[in-house]
C-alpha cells in the first residue's frame, strides 16, 4: 500500500509539466528551467518530510514522466524536445535528494548553475544540431516539394525560381516564432532592396484553428515582411522533414540550399550558432559557395 502511494506521486512532475507547458504555450525555454528546478525541490521536500526515505525512492519522483516522454518520442521519431527533460530530471531528483541529507550552499548553487548551463546552452545547442545537421545532408540540392501555399487573400501562391528565398515556417502555439520575427524584419528590410532575394514568413496550420485566426495574428505583429500560408500541418511537415518551430528553409532555383532550426534567442550561449544573413551575404558574394 505505502509503494502504491509512491508511484502515485509520480503524477506530480507529470502534473508540473503539463501545467507549466500550458503557461507557456509549450516553449522550452522556460520549460526546461521550471521542470528542473521543480524535479530537485520536489525531491528535497519528499525526503525532508521523511515520506521517501532511502536513495531507491528516487525512482517513484521520475518513472511516470521519464517513461511517457521516452514513449512519445518513440512514436514521433524525435528525441529533440524530450532528450534534455529524459537525461535530467533524474539527475535533479538525486541532487534533491543529496541536498536534503546535507544542506549545501555549494550543491545550491551548483544546482542553480547546471540549470543555467543545460537551459540556456546544452538543450538550444543541441536543438539546432539534432535539427540541422542531420536535416541539412537529408535535403540539401532537392527540389522544394509542391507544398500547397496560398496568400493572405487565398489565393494560390507559386514561389518564385529565379530568387534566393528565406521561408520562415511558424504556427500561433509558437512563442519563440513570435520572438524572432522582430529579427527576420531586420533582416527582410537589409534585403528588401534586392531583388535576387525573397523572405517570407509560412504559417503552417493548427488543428481547429480559422484561417482568420491565423491572419490576424500575424498582422498584429505589425510587420514589414509578408506571411503566406500553407494548407495543411501533415503535409508541410511531412514534405520539409522537420516538426519543431520556428524552421528556416533556404533555397535557390528551387532547389534546398539548407532546412533547420539555425538561429537560437541568443547567439551568446549558443556554438551552432548559424546566421541567416552571413549564409545570405556569403550565397550573394559567391554563389558557389554557399
Amino acid at each position: 500500500m505505502e509503494n502504491t502511494k509512491k508511484l502515485l506521486l509520480g503524477i506530480l512532475p507529470l502534473i508540473i509539466y503539463i501545467i507549466v507547458g500550458f503557461l507557456f504555450y509549450g516553449d522550452h525555454v522556460y520549460m526546461v528551467l521550471i521542470m528542473l528546478l521543480s524535479t530537485f525541490f520536489l525531491s528535497y521536500l519528499l525526503y525532508f518530510k521523511s515520506i521517501f526515505k532511502v536513495k531507491k525512492d528516487l525512482i517513484y519522483i521520475i518513472w511516470l514522466i521519464v517513461l511517457i516522454l521516452i514513449v512519445a518520442s518513440i512514436i514521433k521519431k524525435d528525441f529533440s524536445r524530450t532528450a534534455v527533460y529524459i537525461i535530467f530530471i533524474p539527475l535533479f531528483a538525486f541532487l534533491g535528494y543529496l541536498f536534503s541529507k546535507k544542506k549545501s550552499i555549494l550543491l545550491l548553487f551548483s544546482v542553480l548553475f547546471f540549470c543555467f548551463t543545460i537551459n540556456f546552452y546544452i538543450q538550444p545547442n543541441f536543438l539546432i544540431y539534432y535539427h540541422s545537421s542531420g536535416k541539412e545532408n537529408l535535403l540539401t540540392n532537392k527540389e522544394f516539394p509542391k507544398i500547397k501555399l496560398f496568400d493572405s487573400d487565398l489565393k494560390k501562391y507559386d514561389l518564385p525560381k529565379d530568387k534566393i528565398i528565406v521561408l520562415d515556417f511558424w504556427n500561433t502555439s509558437c512563442s519563440v516564432c513570435f520572438s524572432k520575427f522582430p529579427k527576420m524584419n531586420k533582416l527582410y528590410n537589409k534585403y528588401k532592396d534586392n531583388k535576387k532575394v525573397l523572405i517570407l514568413a509560412v504559417n503552417v496550420p493548427l488543428e481547429d484553428e480559422t484561417f482568420i485566426e491565423r491572419k490576424e495574428a500575424f498582422e498584429n505583429e505589425k510587420l514589414d515582411f509578408k506571411t503566406i500560408y500553407s494548407s495543411s500541418l501533415v503535409e508541410t511537415q511531412n514534405l520539409l522533414n522537420f516538426n519543431t518551430y520556428p524552421n528556416i528553409v533556404i533555397l535557390k532555383n528551387n532547389k534546398i540550399l539548407f532546412s533547420g532550426n539555425i538561429e537560437p534567442l541568443s547567439e551568446v550561449f549558443s556554438y551552432y550558432y548559424i546566421s541567416i544573413d552571413k549564409k545570405l551575404e556569403n550565397l550573394l558574394s559567391n554563389p558557389y559557395n554557399f
